[in-house]
């Protein structure tokens, strides 16, 4: 992976980071519950769960992104390790 794409792919960890702390702790989700806005941003049936709802779906999604951008790191390290 070069080095700008694992930047990217940070940068992307970053400002989903951002939303979902929104959502997930500053009143996103009571915001978004049953807006039609909560189907762009969230989900396509997001408009019809409630803000626990919401939060449960961002969460898990949160969590599965740092598994992700953890994958990616790991694999960045390598990959400039068996270059040294």
């Amino acid at each position: 992976m070069s080095d700008v794409a694992f930047i990217i792919w940070v940068a992307v960890f970053a400002a989903t980071s951002l939303f979902w702390t929104w959502v997930l702790f500053w009143g996103g989700a009571e915001w978004l519950e049953g807006s039609f806005l909560s189907r762009i941003l969230i989900h396509n049936l997001a408009s019809r769960w409630s803000a626990q709802g919401i939060k449960l779906f961002g969460g898990l999604i949160w969590f599965l992104e740092g598994i992700w951008i953890v994958v990616l790191t790991v694999a960045w390290f390598r990959g400039h390790l068996e270059g040294v």
